[in-house]
């Protein structure tokens, strides 16, 4: 079992704060009112960039179809549904539309583990394809405008593959 993240890469130590602040006191909600609990932390990597780590309980994808059908049977029986899933991801879109400043960000199975080693920007300048990535107008424009990039929010892009 993989679960989804979300991480962004933030200008410094008072802004990774702030964005972690940002999706502690605003907890994605469903249509079923049922909430999503979020844990955020931040982090310094190796290359000196400030990361926030944001992890969502109950946002999971399955290596194969017997873990799936083993979680279907058991205890995690009530949050694994497409639906559920779906709009979850759509709840945590909206707050990153007008979550405070961030430089990039991506969205996908295992975020934390992929970019807490490599800069999102290095991942697009290498054609890499991961999950849902947002970029700064800004940094979307020094890397020439990468195609399959659109308006998320205003001053960011995003891949919405």
């Amino acid at each position: 079992m993989k679960y989804y993240n979300l991480v962004a890469e933030c200008k410094g130590y008072e802004s990774v704060h702030e964005f972690c602040a940002y999706f502690r006191e605003n907890i994605p909600v469903l249509s079923n009112g049922k909430r999503i609990a979020t844990e955020a932390n931040a982090m310094r990597r190796e290359d000196g960039y400030w990361i926030a780590c944001i992890s969502f309980d109950g946002l999971f994808s399955f290596d194969s179809e017997e873990e799936f059908e083993y979680a279907q049977k058991n205890a995690l029986s009530a949050t694994v549904n497409l639906d559920f899933l779906q709009e979850a991801v759509s709840e945590i879109f909206s707050l990153l539309s007008v979550a405070p400043s961030y430089t990039a960000a991506a969205f996908g199975v295992d975020a934390i583990d992929a970019f807490s080693q490599m800069a999102i920007e290095e991942i697009i300048l290498q054609n890499a394809n991961f999950g849902y990535l947002f970029l700064m107008d800004s940094a979307w424009e020094r890397l020439g405008e990468p195609k399959g990039f659109e308006v998320f929010s205003e001053g960011y892009y995003w891949n919405p593959n």
